[in-house]
């Protein structure tokens, strides 16, 4: 009798695009390092090679909680939106980066958002963002 879980881990990800859970798209984008005349960056970005058009599942944060992140002032009102994006399998790419540092986006149903995290299942078989966009 084979009580290996391997099997089952690796057909997860097939499996929920099979069920139509996966209706989103995401693209992952890198400043581009081009500088402006000023000699700061242009505020352009390029597409990660792999990262383009991965399906996707696209959530806000947390379910269970209600998300208080509108912060009212006299002359402006910023709303923060958080949004919780599960990819349709493991993306290498996206290990042990300082996403504070390294500024990459990602464009989720045209929508341009800052990537503030990325972490994998134990099992390597999926790739979740923790993605961020404000408004004013």
């Amino acid at each position: 009798m084979n009580q290996s879980l391997t099997y089952d881990f690796a057909s997860l990800p097939k499996m929920v695009e099979d069920a139509g859970l996966m209706q989103s798209v995401c693209t992952i984008q890198a400043p581009s390092g081009n500088l402006g005349v000023s000699g700061a960056p242009d505020g352009t970005y390029a597409d990660v090679t792999g990262l383009v058009n991965l399906p996707c599942m696209n959530a806000p944060e947390s379910v269970g909680n209600i998300a208080a992140t509108e912060i009212k002032n006299i002359a402006e009102i910023m709303s923060v939106s958080l949004r919780h994006v599960l990819l349709n399998g493991y993306y290498s790419q996206l290990d042990g980066l300082n996403w504070g540092q390294i500024g990459w986006h990602a464009i989720v149903d045209g929508v341009e958002y800052d990537i503030l995290g990325a972490e994998r299942d134990s099992q390597f078989s999926q790739t979740r963002l923790k993605l961020r966009l404000v408004t004013i």
